[in-house]
């Protein structure tokens, strides 16, 4: 190779190893093709006099990838930004157009409709959801489908998810109740009371629909409270035969 430098035979061992010949057909991910460019520049920088030829030959035997690639990987770093070639994001794509599309005020308008779904403590399906937007004039300007919704809540952090059976988010009242429920038993045994705890739950109470939507972005009983919003569902219900607790503790 006229007016080539070979570098130090160690570093070609090491690239070697580093690198498999990139297989025909094979899209080389952005990252490879970044390491791949680095390569071809030192090259280039510590070989001033080599030919071009040489020095592409060169680096396409270290880093396995072809010399017509590394042209267009080094044309592609002169015009903008290495990306995989190819790759597609049509979610990304959707989304931005439905933000686009739909104001903000649309899209809490939505987000409130499906919070007042669980302050009634009714499960928001989609169908039910969609009657009531539908029906509403003032929040959208045209009918959706159930498919334009469903990607429009998952756009605005509700996700279709199994339920959760302890919720890591309590609710205001469970909260209200443990409160009173600490002051009592404290002034109870401060009194030296008897206490008798006495319940009762329905036999089937875990019999419920297995995935709702839940808003993610509700992190905390007091980020619910400051957005006018709620923690999700109560917990189911039942129905059916009830199962009586009861012990004592002195």
């Amino acid at each position: 190779m006229d007016g080539f430098k070979n570098p130090d035979s160690q570093i070609i061992k090491v690239a070697r190893n580093l690198f498999q010949k990139n297989k025909k057909g094979k899209v080389l991910q952005s990252s490879a093709r970044k390491s791949a460019l680095n390569i071809f520049i030192r090259l280039k920088d510590e070989n001033p006099n080599a030919t071009i030829k040489s020095i592409v030959d060169q680096a396409s035997e270290l880093t396995g990838v072809s010399a017509s690639t590394l042209f267009k990987i080094e044309k592609e770093a002169k015009s903008g930004i290495l990306q995989t070639p190819g790759k597609k994001r049509p979610n990304a794509v959707g989304k931005r157009t439905r933000l686009n599309t739909y104001d903000s005020f649309t899209l809490q308008s939505i987000r409130r409709r499906v919070h007042s779904f669980y302050k009634r403590n009714e499960i928001p399906t989609v169908k039910k959801l969609l009657n009531d937007l539908n029906n509403e004039a003032d929040i959208l300007q045209q009918k959706i489908s159930e498919r334009t919704l469903c990607r429009l809540l998952n756009d605005i952090g509700f996700s279709f998810k199994k339920r959760r059976q302890s919720a890591l988010i309590e609710r205001d009242d469970i909260i209200a109740w443990r409160r009173k429920y600490l002051r009592d038993i404290k002034l109870y045994k401060e009194q030296q009371k008897i206490i008798y705890y006495l319940d009762e739950t329905w036999v089937n109470a875990g019999i419920s629909t297995t995935k709702v939507w839940q808003d993610k972005t509700i992190k905390s009983c007091s980020d619910a409270r400051r957005k006018g919003l709620s923690t999700g569902l109560k917990g189911p219900s039942g129905k059916g035969g009830r199962l009586i607790i009861n012990t004592c503790w002195q």
